[in-house]
């Protein structure tokens, strides 16, 4: 496969899961994710309103060198973004690793997930994501995409997705990054909730 145009850009996460799992087709994988991710109209669900393609190197770099995930995780997180749902994930759930499917298909359980008020009821809405999720990777990859909405506050400002992000994260993620012991990224959260 030849590294052009989007592969070039993404190259260090095909190095990076290379050098992780030199005996495995993962890389293949990755690449043909992201060959999809590139014909996709998928909505872009990391940060609305800019270039999908810059959310999804975020996202990427968020995972493997904040939460130090591997190459399922990377694979289903170009995934998540390529990919209309749930029905559409069936069509290619053949394509690609098994691993990959079921963390892609958690992500989309938690995403279609409605919370009332978080807030009273924080273990139940904890509970709730952690049952759905049925993989803990699902919850990081959700987890990441709050921290990159809540680092671009000021555009989240002005979206409704604002107060849903803001509980999420104090209420849900917090409290899951903390017993996960990234207690930095704990740190960093906390004091953008505070000042939000």
């Amino acid at each position: 496969m030849g590294e052009t145009g989007i592969q070039e850009k993404f190259m260090e996460f095909s190095d990076y899961i290379r050098k992780n799992e030199p005996d495995s087709k993962a890389v293949d994988f990755f690449q043909k994710a992201l060959e999809l991710f590139e014909k996709s109209d998928a909505p872009n669900r990391i940060c609305p309103g800019k270039k999908k393609e810059d959310c999804l190197l975020k996202l990427l770099h968020l995972l493997k060198n904040e939460l130090n995930t591997y190459a399922n995780t990377l694979i289903a997180a170009v995934l998540s973004q390529s990919i209309k749902g749930l029905a559409a994930l069936k069509e290619t759930e053949k394509e690609f690793p098994e691993q990959s499917i079921k963390i892609t298909e958690a992500f989309f359980n938690i995403r279609k997930l409605k919370f009332g008020n978080i807030a009273g009821q924080p273990d139940e809405a904890r509970s709730l994501i952690l049952s759905v999720a049925a993989d803990m990777r699902a919850v990081l990859l959700d987890f990441a995409i709050q921290i990159i909405r809540l680092r671009n506050s000021e555009q989240l400002k002005s979206t409704k997705l604002v107060e849903t992000v803001f509980n999420l994260v104090e209420y849900i993620y917090i409290p899951i990054a903390h017993r996960l012991g990234f207690y930095q990224l704990k740190s960093e959260l906390e004091d953008r909730v505070l000042a939000y």
